[in-house]
């Protein structure tokens, strides 16, 4: 008889189990880490969130302070959350101050002793082990990683579309004034030659009078004129749109440093200064409703960055008002209305705006910076115009923050 034929294949049931339980230990482990990979991912994207909220509101509020755009940086930091917990900032390791260079696309602190000014802020936000709050992984111990540290970081700068440096929004009567430019943040106006970028704009007319100059460019609104165009070095134009502008921002006004004044000078909301007293006004903000009135040889003396709120009619004569930083931007004066005289003796350092205010500018002092007001007049005899471009990256009735890392 025949022999049976006896089966060559071997029995792989066996094997077949094994390498099935080693396909499920797998693919669980590659379900368990991309949870994990995406609860990280999700994190980060809310830090990331969180960081650029608090970049951009600590840019924006640069102008008022270095303190006030840690405390808007932490403040916005904080109103976000980043798995399940608020985001908590340390504004000595989380926060830097600083400038952003468009040149080198790059962040660059700026230390709190330097009188540059600061454009940019940069945020990090971390939840890591050295912090104490790490992101706890659900599956990440079964490869022996409980734990991992995620951040993101956010660079915000503020940014201006100045169209000059002397706007009157109704007009701008440049007299016999000279204007030019320099940048502050290159040291002061003799240690670098004229600038030729003392633009002056307005939504009506320009006037000059027979010595007036104007080294940069004049833009009028339509239907207006530059009456002596020859006396403008750069482009005169024609404004294809109305200047923009804001409203003044109150906001907080009432957390002032008011009350660091004697009430020898200070009383019902004005400031009267007269005789020979100077006032030294701490860094901070101010409010005067009812305007400043500084005579005789009176003063006021500033020493760091400060912000002046005024309203209804100010006139400012005697030694006016000293910024000791000789920076402009360290001294913003803002003009809730009425009117404003300024006429002091000694060189003025400032930033000021006042859109609905009417502002005269007399004397032969120097002034360096800005101002923008609705009609601006420069009535003294031989005026003389430096406007700061660094204040282009500053703020004003145009700023605004955007995100650059």
């Amino acid at each position: 008889m025949p022999r049976p034929k006896i089966s060559q294949r071997p029995n792989r049931r066996g094997a077949i189990a094994i390498l099935a339980a080693l396909m499920i230990v797998v693919t669980f482990a590659f379900v368990a880490f991309s949870i994990d990979l995406g609860y990280i991912a999700v994190t980060k994207s809310e830090l990331q969130n969180a960081a650029d909220a608090a970049a951009l509101s600590g840019a924006r509020t640069l102008p008022q302070g270095r303190q006030a755009a840690i405390d808007a940086a932490q403040l916005w930091a904080s109103r976000n959350r980043a798995a399940g917990q608020s985001v908590v900032t340390e504004a000595t390791q989380d926060i830097e101050i600083g400038r952003w260079d468009d040149m080198t696309n790059s962040f660059i602190v700026i230390a709190a002793t330097s009188n540059e000014l600061p454009t940019a802020v940069r945020v990090t936000t971390r939840r890591t082990s050295a912090r104490g709050n790490p992101l706890s992984l659900f599956f990440g111990q079964i490869l022996g990683r409980n734990f991992t540290d995620v951040f993101a970081v956010s660079v915000a700068a503020i940014s201006r579309d100045r169209c000059g440096y002397l706007i009157g929004l109704d007009y701008i009567n440049v007299g016999n004034g000279q204007v030019d430019s320099y940048d502050s943040g290159l040291g002061t106006y003799l240690q670098q030659p004229r600038r030729m970028n003392g633009n002056v704009c307005s939504n009506g007319p320009i006037t000059l009078s027979t010595s007036g100059l104007v080294y940069g460019n004049a833009a009028v609104g339509k239907g207006f004129t530059v009456n002596a165009p020859a006396q403008v070095t750069g482009l005169v134009y024609t404004r294809s749109v109305p200047i923009k502008w804001k409203p003044i921002d109150l906001t907080g006004i009432t957390a002032n440093m008011n009350a660091t004044i004697s009430t020898k000078f200070l009383k019902n909301g004005e400031l009267r200064i007269s005789g020979d007293e100077v006032v030294t006004l701490q860094p901070g903000l101010y409010h005067f409703p009812r305007g400043l009135k500084i005579t005789g040889s009176g003063g006021i003396q500033t020493t760091g960055p400060t912000r002046i709120v005024l309203g209804t009619d100010s006139s400012v004569g005697g030694k006016g008002l000293v910024n000791g930083t000789q920076v402009p931007g360290f001294l913003r004066i803002e003009i809730t209305d009425g009117t404003a005289k300024f006429s002091g003796n000694s060189d003025f350092y400032a930033d000021i705006y006042g859109p609905t205010a009417h502002m005269t500018v007399s004397g032969n002092s120097e002034f360096y910076g800005a101002m923008l007001a609705k009609t601006l007049d420069l009535s003294g005899s031989n005026s003389r115009i430096h406007g700061d471009e660094a204040l282009n990256r500053d703020h004003d009735e145009t700023s605004r923050s955007t995100l650059r890392q």
